[in-house]
């Protein structure tokens, strides 16, 4: 049987159109998780593993490699497994050491964790901002970037939530939340398996016509992670590190 045409492609209830909701909608749960815990780390690694303010700025200076680093041995992947494919292993994985992390770990093997944990799920961004791309029309490109933007914003309440946890019960704990949400995260996300063709010559997506297009250029969004930043930004543990040092 044929590859078919991605507006043909159907996953249960589900049709290609509704690749923009279902990226969306895991990306709102997964920033729902992500801001339980990230907004915490600085505090775990000083009170828990009793890190230096300059040990934690230099784990902050640590992270960006990780990512890149993960980007540059899974590009390949998205090549031969697919775009979705490769997303999916790398949010599942992510997702998984966050699990790990929220058991006793030895220090180093904690911060080797961390850092590509962090650099896993960075690294599946770029790869659904293409995807995204690909399945939206122009005149629909601002709508999904304002909604990923909301999902950025999210982090603020999940924050709260992960703050209480911390308190009632210990960071682990909300380690192990966060996994468990992550987790959420790849079932609505795992649709897109079956919705996203493996090969992008094989994309044909709707215009706003209902006419088949062809891919557009994305600025090789898989090949950089320059376009996001991605909801699990490291910025920020290099300035709480220097408020803490203050």
């Amino acid at each position: 049987m044929g590859l078919a045409a991605a507006g043909e492609r159907k996953f249960g209830p589900l049709y290609a159109r509704h690749v923009p909701i279902i990226i969306s909608v895991s990306d709102l749960v997964w920033c729902v998780g992500a801001g339980m815990t990230l907004v915490f780390f600085n505090l775990f690694f000083i009170q828990e593993l009793k890190f230096t303010p300059m040990q934690v700025s230099l784990l902050a200076t640590a992270s960006p490699f990780a990512v890149a680093a993960v980007v540059k041995v899974t590009r390949p992947f998205t090549r031969v497994l697919g775009r979705a494919q490769t997303s999916f292993a790398l949010i599942l994985s992510s997702a998984l050491l966050m699990l790990i992390m929220s058991g006793k770990l030895p220090v180093f093997m904690f911060v080797a964790i961390y850092l590509l944990r962090g650099g896993l799920a960075n690294a599946s961004r770029p790869i659904d901002k293409a995807i995204l791309a690909d399945f939206t029309p122009s005149s629909q490109r601002g709508r999904w970037g304002a909604v990923e933007a909301f999902s950025s914003v999210s982090w603020s309440g999940s924050a709260f939530l992960g703050g209480v946890l911390s308190d009632k019960y210990d960071y682990r704990y909300t380690f192990f939340i966060t996994g468990c949400i992550s987790l959420a995260s790849c079932l609505v996300y795992l649709p897109l398996l079956a919705l996203v063709p493996r090969h992008e010559a094989d994309l044909l997506a709707p215009t706003e016509g209902g006419a088949a297009r062809g891919p557009e250029p994305t600025n090789s969004a898989t090949d950089s992670t320059a376009d996001s930043p991605g909801p699990e930004s490291t910025n920020s543990t290099a300035d709480s590190a220097a408020d803490l040092a203050a």
